[in-house]
């Protein structure tokens, strides 16, 4: 999911607003990019999150947050009778969520040459996925999904469409509407 927004913004209000819903909804950010491009008078801002919940000791909700934000330029604005410093530009947000399954590698492991390491606790992690948790190997494993790892996919895009629905409120846009159904 993506968002673009091209006018006056107020960039910090628009950091705090989405840092505060993740930590609302008990993930963790990390920032792990903050990449500012300047050309006088234009200045050109990536930043990269990674929003992180562990749900349980086998599965994790992943929300990886992109900012795009293009020939910005600081201005002052007049809100509600005062004089207010907003950013200027074209800016794009993107959203891609994942669910990490093992995010221990407890399971799954690999060796030193990057190997799965081939023994029972393999094959108990293979047939527990299969089997029980609902996850099949194929290249698109939500059009197969059932149990608990339907459940978590359904419980992760609630998730990233509340938080994308409250920044394009941020916006004055209008929510995406309903959840994607598996």
């Amino acid at each position: 999911m993506k968002i673009d927004y091209s006018g006056y913004a107020d960039l910090s209000a628009m950091y705090e607003n989405l840092w505060e819903k993740f930590r609302t909804l008990d993930f963790t950010v990390y920032e792990k990019k903050y990449h500012k491009v300047v050309r006088p008078p234009l200045t050109d801002l990536f930043i990269d999150w990674e929003c992180v919940r562990k749900i349980d000791s086998y599965t994790l909700f992943k929300i990886n947050v992109t900012f795009q934000l293009y020939n910005i330029k600081e201005e002052e604005v007049v809100e509600n009778g005062r004089r207010v410093k907003k950013i200027k530009g074209f800016l794009r947000v993107k959203f891609k969520s994942t669910l990490v399954s093992d995010w221990q590698n407890k399971w799954f492991r690999t060796g030193e040459d990057g190997k799965l390491i081939k023994d029972f606790k393999l094959y108990l992690g293979m047939a527990y996925n299969r089997f029980f948790y609902g996850r099949k190997n194929t290249p698109k494993p939500w059009l197969y999904a059932f149990g608990t790892y339907k459940n978590m996919l359904r419980k992760l895009v609630e998730l990233t469409t509340l938080v994308v629905n409250s920044h394009r409120e941020f916006f004055g846009m209008l929510p995406v509407s309903g959840v994607v159904e598996l």
